[in-house]
């Protein structure tokens, strides 16, 4: 659903508008954060939007027309709800519990180098340093000044899976995760994010 839907709404905007289908060019991949990233949420596609990319989501709404073509199918793209909030990037003095979902951690590359790694314990301190990284990534694209140390531990690992992206053979994992900083729901994290991969959801913990 994520893929036609998101190919829909690149070719009702125009691919001039570059957030949307986040390429630079033909064929080059913009190499910063996504701002609008496409999901599926409850069964529903969804647009998740931060900074310019909701000025941009803004200027689509406001079209006259909003007939899409989804695959084979005209269609009337149909608004259910609109939800825009503010939200306060920091860290916080009790550990932040999260699940992400379909993250794409592992390129090729640094697949092999997982693989190998001597233990299960080795692996997870593996993902661990890149799920860190791919917090700064978020950070640093809706500028985020991040001045502390970011401290995160993955608590289970619920599945790991092959899936193909693009043609390619990727990891995919589900995990549940805690670190000290908050983070807002539904944005993606690690590669592909814009396409609705890496999808956080806070969770609550009694």
């Amino acid at each position: 659903m994520v893929p036609a839907f998101r190919g829909a709404i690149i070719e009702k905007v125009n691919r001039s508008h570059i957030l949307f289908h986040h390429h630079q060019g033909d064929q080059a991949v913009l190499y910063k954060y996504p701002l609008i990233q496409y999901k599926s949420i409850k069964n529903k596609p969804c647009i998740v939007c931060m900074d310019e990319g909701a000025e941009e989501l803004y200027r689509l709404m406001n079209q006259p027309n909003l007939n899409i073509q989804l695959q084979e199918k005209k269609m009337a793209l149909v608004v259910d709800e609109v939800q825009m909030k503010r939200f306060e990037l920091k860290f916080s003095t009790q550990k932040q519990h999260y699940r992400i979902t379909n993250w794409l951690a592992l390129n090729e590359k640094n697949f092999n180098l997982f693989k190998n790694l001597p233990s299960e314990l080795d692996q997870v301190a593996h993902l661990e340093r890149i799920l860190i990284g791919n917090i700064l990534a978020f950070a640093k694209g809706v500028d985020w000044q991040i001045e502390e140390q970011i401290k995160l531990e993955i608590l289970e690992i619920s599945q790991q899976r092959i899936i193909r992206f693009k043609g390619k053979p990727l990891v995919a994992f589900d995990l549940t995760f805690s670190c000290n900083v908050i983070l807002p729901n539904y944005i993606g994290l690690g590669k592909s994010a814009s396409h609705g991969y890496g999808f956080i959801k806070q969770q609550k913990i009694n």
